[in-house]
């Protein structure tokens, strides 16, 4: 707020696996620093920061939150981020406005699929780094183990600035490394001393005149170890580890004590900087300069909707005007506040360092940059490409605008959902990281709105061509009494090279058909290669010539041209040994190395062609292929089965090819069952 000195700042987003105890430890945390006079429990419905009823329902995170807290004349924010893959685009979004990220892992089951992408993404952030080693009260705990596999996945910068007295049932404190206890208490799981002189030497290491004083035989007062600690952890060449438990409430006043002591502020973290035209200025958490903050989360609910958003540079105060860098469009915010779970304070100023929310602000999204002096672009955070594709319409036809209305605004706070119109199939498509994602977006859209949607798979985008020339012939003559009808149209198809696309061509002499007709001709030929014949898909990349006909000065319409047209394509477009093609994405799927049989075994069953293999720290293989799309369309359900949950992968189309005979002929029978049940 308005007196928050920028230097007293810690900012943390708490990132991790799900069921790690990530929202527990911050509700431990703020009942430790007597910032809530009750500790919240996710079991009982009763935390403080997964209050929304669908997450009481799940018992875990969907949305980020955040809250705050005081301790040792620190402010300390905390951004409580979803564990869950399927929600990762909160956790994510979080990790790219804070200065530390903390990763937290459940000692007992150790490090799983989301710990390693929280990681990396606090490494591609560039934020500070801090791993916390949560439920060390849990049986069977193995300590030195764990922090072997820890530094064996994440590098030897990170070490335990800590260590646990006791573990399981007998965990009772934990102790700093740095600053001793006279004498080391029994029970610990390593050898504390030797633990710590290895701790000092990797932070003499970071300091060249501390590293040729140490080599010397002079060890630095503690003091100046903690300062370079500092900066060492600020820079990522170390990556201290703390543990705890949070349910029992043992290691968190410790933790808290690290935390004010070497997370760095804004002033001392990563400083963003941002575009303005073809010059990038680095923000400066300066409370004196024009204000520049970033939206990182949006709310939309019955009530209306809610922005959130990081300064870095400048004040802000009620009722100020913002001008948003994507659109140049000029928005008022009005009242300001800060965040405590579900709970809004109103302040009179917010600074550099801070969180805000402000209400009723519309047309802003995640990643927006809001100025109020010109133009200024934050690089955007980049998200992951949702990839399990639904169908959806409403239960009730009336409801269908209502539903993509309710969806769009579902589309601005959650940046890993998209909504689109498929324009091939006709069918409007939500896109999400997984089954459960869509699954609760349908929940949010029936609580919210009040509406109900129902989902089918989406069709595949299938395309229809030929692959030999052929010709067809059709004469249409009717009579029934007054002006008939009369048309004959001769067709040559011929094939195209891929992506070549349509022509036609008029090759009539002599007046064989009329010049006014050809039109109609070409309209009936467009009409059936857009409706297709095989499968109902569009036809593609083929020559269309009328080459010669007959009219009736009479009985000779557009109309009977242009039906006579797509008659004879249709008898042409049979003697052309006419194919389904079919779009071909190219897939890259990250898997752990003792899973890397199962799936390219399974890739196989899917008609993949392997394009590559490739190892990747941590014990991870990536797999590179080319597969149908129509075999993928299930695939992020089906290769979480495949690998616990340790898999994940990413797709973008290729190219269309032919579809074998056998799947054609399936798709063929699949198209003209709705034809032959209507004709019953």
């Amino acid at each position: 707020m308005g007196n928050v000195s920028v230097r007293s700042i810690r900012n943390l987003a708490f990132a991790g696996h799900g069921a790690v105890g990530k929202t527990t430890l911050c509700d431990a945390l703020l009942f430790s620093a007597k910032a809530t006079d009750r500790k919240g429990s996710v079991d009982d419905g009763t935390s403080l920061l997964d209050f929304d009823e669908e997450e009481k329902h799940r018992k875990h995170s969907i949305d980020s939150s955040l809250c705050h807290l005081e301790w040792d004349g620190k402010r300390i924010q905390m951004i409580d981020t979803p564990g869950s893959p399927d929600f990762q685009g909160q956790a994510i979004s979080a990790i790219h406005n804070v200065e530390t990220a903390v990763i937290v892992i459940d000692a007992h089951r150790g490090i799983e699929v989301n710990t390693r992408r929280m990681f990396e993404e606090a490494g591609k952030a560039g934020v500070a780094r801090i791993i916390f080693l949560n439920k060390l009260d849990s049986e069977g705990i193995e300590y030195e183990t764990l922090v072997n596999l820890v530094r064996e996945t994440f590098g030897n910068e990170c070490i335990p600035i800590q260590l646990p007295v006791g573990l399981g049932p007998d965990l009772k404190d934990v102790v700093n490394l740095l600053t001793p206890p006279p004498e080391w208490p029994d029970g610990l799981p390593m050898d504390a001393a030797a633990l710590r002189e290895e701790l000092i030497e990797d932070i003499v290491e970071t300091n060249d005149e501390l590293l040729e004083g140490f080599f010397e035989g002079n060890i630095p007062p503690t003091e100046v170890l903690a300062e370079t600690l500092d900066r060492a952890i600020v820079s990522g060449q170390i990556i201290p580890i703390m543990g705890g438990s949070a349910k029992k409430g043992i290691g968190l006043t410790q933790f808290l004590e690290e935390v004010a002591t070497f997370a760095p502020s804004p002033t001392e973290g990563l400083l963003r900087s941002a575009r303005a035209e073809d010059d990038e200025i680095a923000l400066q958490p300066d409370p004196e300069k024009p204000f520049v903050g970033r939206v990182f989360k949006t709310l939309v609910d019955k009530f209306g909707n809610q922005t959130f958003i990081r300064v870095y540079q400048g004040c802000l105060h009620p009722n100020a005007n913002v001008r948003c860098a994507r659109d140049s469009s000029t928005h008022r915010l009005g009242q300001l506040h800060v965040v405590q779970g579900k709970e809004h304070e109103k302040v009179d100023e917010i600074g550099p360092g801070e969180f805000l929310c402000v209400a009723k602000v519309d047309g802003v999204e995640i990643n927006d940059t809001l100025t109020t002096n010109g133009d200024l672009l934050i690089p955007p955070v980049r998200f992951p490409r949702p990839m399990f594709p639904l169908a959806v319409g409403a239960k009730e036809h009336s409801d269908d605008a209502k539903i993509i209305q309710s969806l769009r605004k579902l589309v601005h706070e959650d940046p890993c959902l998209i909504i689109h119109r498929d324009d091939e199939t006709l069918e409007t498509i939500m896109e999400g990281t997984s089954q459960l994602h869509l699954e609760v977006i349908q929940n949010r859209v029936k609580q919210r709105d009040g509406v109900e949607i129902v989902t089918h798979e989406p069709k595949i985008p299938y395309k229809e061509t030929i692959t030999i020339p052929g010709e067809g012939t059709f004469r249409h003559k009717k009579q029934t009494g007054g002006r008939g009808q009369f048309a004959e149209v001769h067709l040559r198809l011929k094939p195209r090279q891929p992506g070549e696309g349509f022509e036609f061509v008029n090759s009539i002499v002599g007046g064989a058909i009329p010049g006014q007709y050809i039109p109609a001709v070409e309209k009936g030929v467009r009409e059936v290669m857009a409706r297709g014949i095989l499968s109902g898909s569009e036809i593609i990349d083929l020559e269309a010539e009328v080459h010669f006909g007959k009219y009736h000065d009479v009985d000779s319409s557009e109309q009977a041209f242009k039906y006579a047209a797509a008659m004879a394509f249709k008898e042409a477009f049979e003697q052309c040994k006419p194919c389904l093609l079919e779009p071909v994405v190219s897939i890259e799927v990250i898997v752990p190395a003792e899973r890397m049989g199962d799936v390219n075994g399974d890739l196989n069953t899917r008609r993949a062609h392997i394009t590559g293999l490739d190892a990747l720290p941590g014990g991870l293989q990536v797999v590179k292929a080319q597969v149908p799309l129509a075999e993928v369309l299930r695939y992020q359900t089906e290769l979480k089965s495949l690998t616990a949950g340790q898999g994940s992968f990413s797709m973008e189309f290729d190219h269309m090819a032919v579809v074998p005979a056998n799947v054609q002929q399936q798709v063929m029978a699949k198209y003209a069952q709705p034809e032959m049940e209507e004709h019953h």
